[in-house]
C-alpha cells in the first residue's frame, strides 16, 4: 500500500482593489434551457427524428388531377407511415385504420379517434385539425372533456382531401403539424388521468371537475413550463403556444428537403413554399405564446439548424432567413407584373410586427 500524502487545499485566491476577476464560463446551452423551460421539455426537443428522403412518387398522384385509380386513402397511409403516425396512441389502437367523412361537427358523432380523412372543413382553407373524442363518441374540437368517471378521452386527427391536390411535400407537413397538435392533447389526457388518480372516489359534477382540474393545473408539480402552457391555453381557449409548436414542428419535417435558394418565382402562385408558410405562420399564429413556449420554440429551431442541418442547408436557412425580413421590410414595387404582386402580398404578411420579430429572434 503506498502512503496516502495529505495536500492542503489551496487558498481561495483574494480579488486586489480594483481587479476584476475573469468571467465565469458560459454555461452551456442545454443546462440554460433546463432551468428555463424545464428537464422534460428539454428531454422531448431533444429526442425527435427527421426524415430526410419522402421516397419514390409520382407527381401527378399528388395533385388534383391524379388518375381515377389512384386512392386518396392509400396517399393518405403512405405519409402517415412516413410521419411515424403510430406513435401516436390513439392511432396505434385504431390499427392505422383511416376513418373518412364528409364535416366534422363538434357536439356530433363521426371523427374517430386516430386518423381521419374530410371531405371539408368549415374554414375552406384549414388543411387539418386536431381534437379530441369524449368517452361518448363525440368530438369535442380542443376542448378537453373534463371528468373524474367514465374513460378517458382520446385524440382525433384530421386531414383535408384537398391537401393531397398540393404535392407530397404540403401533405406530409400537414399531417407532421397535426401530429404536433396531438401529441400536446395527448400529454393533456395524460395528465387528466393523474388528476383523476388523486382525486379518486370524490363525486364531482361536469362543472366542478373542470374547476378542480384547472386548480389542479396550476398547482402541480409534475408539469413543466411548457405542459402547464398548453394545459392553460386549453383552459382558456388561446391556441397561440400549441399553434407556434405544430407550426414548427412543420418547418423542420421539411425544410431540408424543400427548395434551398430563395427565390421570390417561388411565390408567384400567391403563396410561400411549403417550409417558408410554416415558418411564417409560427410568427403570426405564434404571437401571444407563452414565454415558456416561445423560448422552447426557438430552441427547437436552433437545435435543428446546429444539430441536423448540413453546412450548405444552414447557409440556405441564413439565407432564407434574411429574404424574407427584406421582404417584410423593404418597401415592395408597384409594377403590373406577377413578381411584383409576389413580392406585394409577401410583404403584407411579413411585414407584421410579431413575424418580423420572430424571424429576427432565430
Amino acid at each position: 500500500m503506498f502512503p496516502v500524502r495529505k495536500v492542503a487545499a489551496p487558498a481561495a485566491r483574494k480579488k486586489r482593489v480594483g481587479e476584476s476577476l475573469p468571467p465565469r464560463p458560459p454555461e452551456h446551452e442545454v443546462l440554460t434551457l433546463q432551468r428555463s423551460i424545464g428537464n422534460r421539455a428539454v428531454h422531448r426537443l431533444l429526442q425527435r427524428d427527421f426524415v430526410r428522403d419522402l421516397g419514390p412518387t409520382t407527381p401527378a398522384d399528388w395533385t388534383a388531377k391524379r388518375g381515377a385509380d389512384v386512392s386518396v386513402v392509400t396517399l393518405y397511409e403512405e405519409i402517415a407511415k412516413l410521419a411515424k403516425s403510430e406513435t401516436l396512441r390513439d392511432v396505434r389502437a385504431s390499427g392505422g385504420k383511416i376513418n373518412a367523412l364528409r364535416k366534422p361537427k363538434e357536439g356530433e358523432k363521426g371523427v374517430k379517434p386516430g386518423l381521419n380523412l374530410v371531405g371539408q372543413f368549415d374554414d375552406p382553407q384549414a388543411g387539418g385539425e386536431t381534437g379530441f373524442v369524449d368517452a361518448h363518441g363525440v368530438f369535442r374540437g380542443p376542448h378537453l372533456p373534463v371528468r373524474l368517471d367514465g374513460d378517458l378521452p382520446t385524440v382525433a386527427v384530421m386531414v383535408a382531401a384537398k391537401t393531397f391536390d398540393r404535392g407530397k411535400e404540403h401533405a406530409f407537413t400537414v399531417l407532421r403539424h397535426e401530429l404536433e397538435h396531438a401529441r400536446h392533447f395527448e400529454m393533456m389526457i395524460d395528465k387528466l388521468g393523474e388528476w383523476r388518480a388523486a382525486n379518486k372516489g370524490d363525486k364531482l359534477t361536469a362543472d366542478q371537475s373542470r374547476a378542480r382540474f384547472d386548480q389542479w393545473v396550476a398547482k402541480s408539480t409534475t408539469l413543466d413550463k411548457v405542459q402547464r402552457a398548453l394545459l392553460l391555453g386549453e383552459q382558456a381557449q388561446n391556441q397561440a403556444s400549441t399553434e407556434l409548436l405544430a407550426y414548427v414542428e412543420g418547418f423542420v419535417s421539411v425544410f431540408h428537403l424543400g427548395p434551398q435558394t430563395p427565390d421570390i418565382k417561388l411565390m408567384l402562385t400567391g403563396d410561400f413554399p411549403t417550409a417558408m408558410h410554416q415558418l411564417w405562420k409560427a410568427g403570426e399564429k405564434g404571437n401571444g405564446a407563452s414565454d415558456a413556449v416561445r423560448k422552447f420554440a426557438l430552441a427547437r429551431l436552433k437545435d435543428y439548424e446546429q444539430n441536423v442541418l448540413t453546412a450548405t442547408q444552414k447557409k440556405a436557412f441564413r439565407a432564407w432567413l434574411s429574404f424574407l425580413i427584406d421582404l417584410g421590410t423593404q418597401k415592395p414595387p408597384q409594377e403590373p407584373t406577377d413578381e411584383a404582386r409576389a413580392r406585394r402580398l409577401a410583404h403584407a404578411r411579413l411585414s407584421e410586427t410579431a413575424v418580423l420579430n420572430f424571424l429576427r429572434q432565430l
